[in-house]
């Protein structure tokens, strides 16, 4: 196996260190009633794949989150009744910035933004001891990993019966390419992101001992005008609150419809995957 290449990892670095690309800056404008109003219709389908989540993966477990960003999910996990609920992130910013507020939200909880335990790691270099982990958890951030040794160490760090779980931007979208340029060009995305086609990304999980327990093909039309309005939202945060409020609402109800139908039969069209798998 390669080692990790630091020279990407500063990158990706000083990528999210940077003011323009915190696409989740919604979260912190809950001093309104207009701001929760917005947050509680982003994450309706930002924070999808939470509810695919499984209680007897994080109830009583050790549970990391890697790459979390924001360690929003590193209190939902805690409220779920983990053992045990980390987070990390090559990010010490980012982090920090999510733990300024007062209130975290994850999927349809608010809960007090305590000091959940989280460390700066590279995520392909995991310092956990091996074995040492029930459950490892990471969403919309393994495109920015070299998913063969995120793999390897996941397998490395979790326990018997471990599960990873991993939420991810679909590789296989025909749009993909174009969505990929379009989120570069705008500093969105950074240079080193490369999302793959859940079917490969599957086989690279079964290579490495897994089995698959759970894979879901999610979100299309309101992911897409999210990304929309974070490209409005660098001219006008306001205009862009308006337009979520409009017509996030009805596109979900949509993606919840094509959930159950469309993406059950081409899943290639969703433009995201949820997939969970268990060391055999």
């Amino acid at each position: 196996m390669p080692k990790s290449d630091p020279k990407k990892n500063e990158r990706e670095k000083s990528h999210f260190a940077g003011d323009g690309v915190y696409v989740i800056s919604f979260l912190e404008r809950d001093s309104s009633f207009f701001g929760r109003l917005i947050i509680r219709i982003v994450l309706k389908f930002w924070d999808r794949h939470l509810r695919f989540i499984k209680p007897e993966w994080i109830k009583g477990k050790k549970v990391l989150e890697a790459s979390c960003g924001n360690p929003r999910n590193v209190l939902y996990f805690k409220s779920m009744g983990a053992e045990l609920s980390a987070g990390c992130d090559i990010s010490e910013s980012v982090m920090r910035r999510g733990l300024a507020s007062e209130r975290a939200y994850a999927l349809d909880r608010r809960m007090p933004c305590e000091r959940p335990p989280v460390f700066v790691a590279d995520c392909e270099n995991l310092p956990v001891a091996d074995g040492s982990l029930n459950t490892i958890l990471i969403f919309q951030a393994a495109h920015h990993l070299d998913i063969d040794r995120f793999i390897s160490e996941a397998r490395r760090a979790l326990a018997p019966g471990g599960v990873l779980f991993i939420s991810d931007p679909n590789g296989a979208h025909p749009l993909r390419r174009l969505a990929d340029s379009v989120g570069r060009a705008s500093s969105v995305m950074s240079d080193d992101e490369r999302a793959l086609a859940p079917a490969l990304l599957a086989e690279k999980l079964r290579l490495s001992g897994f089995d698959i327990v759970e894979s879901r093909a999610i979100n299309l039309f309101s992911e897409l005008f999210f990304l929309f309005t974070t490209l409005v939202e660098q001219k006008s945060a306001p205009a862009a609150d308006i337009l979520r409020l409009l017509f996030l609402p009805p596109l979900s109800a949509v993606d919840a419809l094509l959930e159950v139908s469309l993406f059950k039969a081409l899943p290639s069209l969703s433009w995201r995957h949820a997939i969970a798998a268990r060391i055999k």
